[in-house]
Formats: structure tokens, C-alpha cells, sequence
């Protein structure tokens, strides 16, 4: 995941074992994760309110 998205090991691990909040992640690091697992920003959000911008973001 980390080549893929072309981040370091260490932050790739962090945010997988949940030490890292990926929903206070960088867009950019987001983006990166959605383009490595071939999904939505949706799909990796889990914070009710992000979601909600998200949503009406996309409408």
C-alpha cells in the first residue's frame, strides 16, 4: 500500500492500526488511499459529519 499510494510505510501502518485519525488526514492522503484501493472517499470516511459535507459535496 505504501508504493502504491506513495507514502511511507510508517504512515500507511499508522492510519491502517487506527494511530492516525484518517478522517483529519490531508486530502491529498486521502485521495492517494482512494486511487491505491480503487474507491470512494465515502468509503474510507467514517465521521458522521464529513460524510454529511461529503454527501452534500457530491449532490
Amino acid at each position: 500500500m505504501a508504493e502504491l499510494t506513495e507514502m511511507s510505510l510508517s504512515a500507511v501502518t499508522k492510519l491502517e492500526q487506527g494511530q492516525r485519525n484518517i478522517n483529519k488526514a490531508e486530502l491529498s492522503t486521502l485521495l492517494k488511499l482512494c486511487l491505491a484501493l480503487n474507491c470512494r472517499l465515502s468509503d474510507i470516511l467514517d465521521d458522521p459529519e464529513n460524510l454529511d459535507l461529503l454527501r452534500k459535496y457530491e449532490a
